[in-house]
């Protein structure tokens, strides 16, 4: 209920009540014109109280303003009064479309279709590239086409009788054989030889080759026996005749700039179009250093129109403000999901310094997130400039360097979370540094991606190695497109969110409540679909179809189903019961409750459970909504699920794991790993975390700057060799 009596010399924003998700029934003031910080466990309840609550109240009472749809309420609380309108600037990154560049993520492309039409009298939307009329028509609008990769498809070291093209070694892997010892036998080539002892002469043959005549073949897929009567015709030569790969064809292909619009996107007709003797793909594909420099060489002109005035100074601006954010080496062709998690936070930040709003409430959630140390004292002047600006900032962050800018700050815990307590919970247990010598080395030649140019070096082959440096120096680039090709058993875990839909809840993602429906199902001597609520289930409350919320079309909000409370099931399903609690008594339980009363025939239950406690999640529930979860719980909850689908002497590739964990989280994920190792694993994962960073064997750092500043190895070795580096730059941060 809403205050109608507001003293207006307040100077603060109340919420009374609160109680989303695990708040219990917290008060919180935030003080106007300051910067409010938000600390506290992971899991404590920072993002339910600043984005699940504050944002979300602030956010519909403007759309009810504005008459806008507004968000379903899913936060709970009694009372609120004296709110600012908000901007919420998250750590996450869901775009995955290659057409959206930094020019259309932040609307600046507005401003050049607007000169570009102008000074050619031609309509604006001519010059966007997401419509086929005026795309590339080979690359579609993306800038870049995908080419089969030798690098992706040879396997050197195998005889030809080996077959050392991975390309053919799925099903048709017979048929391939013979057709590949034919095509040697009548061409003298020895199947007895390695691909990398072969002539090069010899190798393209065998490569992009093609038979003359064509061979009958007899050979088996599964048990079965079948003919075909074909030509030879090279792996390579074969994926290149190939328009349009599928997804088990795209591993052995990777991305170059498009050969056709050389990466600028548009098609020939929109190309043609220029101003000051330049077309709109070679602006935006132009450095934000040199745009700027470009766009001032043509002031005086340009100053002569209103219109040209008008949207030059507007790109200036934003422009001025990605330099200050030190992303000056990009340019706004650069496709949003290209860019590291770093770059990605200071554009935003980019965008808030350019905003002319002031009295709002910015909450940040931990913009720490993806930043090298040395880049988090520009985030804080940043911050700080924002706030003076007679803005409001509400901060979620780990990092303590944040404290000193703060004028308040608020730290959630308490048992489970959801409770302002009075300082930060120091019940961590720190972890005894193991160092593990690797038994061999990798040795990695003339490897390119993105900013990474014919790459040389050796590197630890199976240890814990940390990748490092700045924010778009490579790590990335080198981590998920490089290093997986150097190991046949690899997983790589990106720092995507785990996708699911309204059914999903952790013991389905976890794969554990199939085990534990049909406990129930085997008590009672029922099927064991009469304990599930998905949309086809017999055990899904019929009122909202196990959804466990009903749309209220009026208010246009979802609310809880008034049949079954939320609890999806139907009441005939909730009455059986065993030990006097029925599936979702169970379901709800703490995973640290739960524990103690799961049978042990509940193997994989059991296994997940004890799993979830060693990472520190012992505190959720398996009927927690996979949506619901937090950075740093999401993080670990995909741990779980890739650890138990592989055993021993797999390597592991993690990107940024200890994001968005406390300091007690972060030991113990160490911890994890250093068990995960001695069972004869191999770890790599890409940090900024100087803690992570520390209990490291080896470092791969790359840099020295971000984009083609960066690229390098600066340094890899042992951890405990880096202080001799000169060119190191996080030794400065070490302990």
């Amino acid at each position: 209920m809403k205050n109608l009596y507001i003293d207006f010399k307040m100077n603060k924003s109340i919420y009374k009540g609160i109680k989303t998700n695990n708040l219990k029934n917290i008060d919180f003031e935030l003080p106007h014109n300051n910067i409010t910080l938000l600390m506290g466990k992971s899991g404590s309840g920072k993002s339910s109280l600043a984005i699940n609550t504050i944002h979300k109240i602030s956010y519909n009472e403007l759309s009810q303003l504005m008459n806008l749809k507004e968000e379903p309420i899913n936060y709970s609380i009694e009372e609120y009064k004296n709110i600012l309108p908000s901007i919420a600037l998250l750590q996450e990154n869901y775009n995955k479309n290659p057409r959206s560049t930094i020019a259309t993520y932040f609307k600046i492309d507005i401003f050049f279709k607007k000169i570009f039409a102008y000074k050619n009298n031609v309509p604006t939307k001519l010059f966007q590239f997401n419509k086929y009329e005026t795309a590339c028509k080979k690359c579609l609008g993306t800038g870049i086409e995908l080419v089969p990769d030798p690098k992706k498809i040879i396997e050197c070291n195998k005889t030809i009788e080996e077959i050392p093209f991975k390309n053919w070694q799925s099903t048709y892997k017979d048929l391939y054989k013979q057709l590949l010892i034919l095509f040697c036998k009548d061409e003298n080539i020895d199947i007895n030889e390695k691909f990398c002892d072969l002539d090069k002469e010899i190798q393209n043959k065998l490569l992009y080759g093609e038979s003359s005549k064509k061979y009958k073949i007899i050979y088996k897929i599964q048990g079965k026996k079948r003919v075909k009567t074909t030509k030879y015709i090279g792996p390579l030569k074969e994926l290149e005749l190939i328009e349009k790969p599928t997804l088990k064809e795209k591993k052995f292909f990777s991305e170059k700039v498009c050969s056709k619009c050389n990466g600028y996107r548009f098609s020939e007709k929109v190309l043609q179009y220029k101003i000051y003797g330049k077309n709109l793909g070679e602006l935006y594909s132009f450095q934000i250093n040199d745009l700027i420099n470009w766009i001032n060489k043509y002031q005086k002109e340009w100053t002569k129109s209103y219109i040209e005035k008008n949207a030059f100074s507007s790109i200036l601006e934003f422009l001025e403000q990605i330099v200050e954010v030190k992303l000056e080496y990009l340019n706004l062709n650069r496709s949003i999901p290209s860019l590291s998690g770093g770059e990605l936070q200071r554009l935003r930040f980019a965008k808030a310094i350019n905003s002319q709003f002031n009295n709002f409430l910015y909450i940040f959630d931990e913009p720490s997130s993806g930043l090298h140390p040395s880049e988090i004292e520009n985030i804080l002047n940043i911050i700080h400039y924002i706030k003076n600006k007679k803005n409001t900032i509400l901060i979620i962050e780990h990092n303590e360097s944040f404290k000193k800018i703060a004028d308040k700050i608020t730290i959630l815990g308490g048992k489970n979370g959801g409770e302002i307590i009075s300082k930060l919970e120091e019940d961590c247990e720190k972890v005894e540094y193991k160092f593990f010598k690797s038994s061999f080395y990798l040795d990695i030649k003339n490897e390119s991606c993105h900013n990474i140019n014919n790459l040389n070096i050796k590197i630890p082959g199976d240890s814990i190695v940390v990748i490092c440096g700045k924010s778009g120096s490579g790590k990335t680039s080198f981590a998920k497109f490089i290093l997986p090709n150097y190991y046949k058993d690899s997983t790589y875990l990106d720092q995507s969110p785990i996708k699911g839909n309204k059914y999903s809840i952790i013991a389905t993602y976890l794969g554990v409540f199939d085990e534990i429906r049909q406990m129930f199902a085997k008590v009672h001597k029922l099927d064991p679909d009469y304990f599930s609520f998905f949309h086809s289930s017999k055990g899904k409350c019929n009122t909202c179809k196990g959804t466990g919320v009903l749309k209220d079309e009026v208010e246009d909000i979802n609310i809880t189903c008034p049949d079954c409370e939320g609890k999806r099931f139907s009441k005939k399903t909730l009455s059986y019961k065993i030990n006097d609690m029925n599936i979702y008594d169970y379901l709800t339980l703490s995973i640290e409750e739960l524990i103690s009363i799961i049978p042990d025939n509940l193997k994989k239950t059991k296994k997940v459970l004890n799993f979830l406690i060693d990472i520190n999640l012992g505190y959720i529930s398996l009927f927690r909504e996979i949506s619901t979860l937090s950075g740093g719980e999401s993080q670990r909850m995909k741990l779980c699920s890739i650890f138990f689908k592989y055993k021993k002497n797999r390597t592991y590739i993690l990107d940024e794991p200890f994001k968005g964990l406390d300091t007690g989280n972060k030991y113990k994920l160490i911890k994890f790993l250093y068990s995960l190792k001695e069972k004869g694993n191999n770890i790599f994962y890409v940090e900024h975390d100087l803690l992570a960073i520390n209990y490291s064997s080896y470092i791969i750092e790359f840099g020295p700057g971000s984009g083609i500043y960066g690229g390098k190895i600066i340094y890899a070795g042992e951890k405990s060799k880096i202080f001799n580096s000169t060119s190191s730059i996080i030794k400065n941060y070490l302990k």
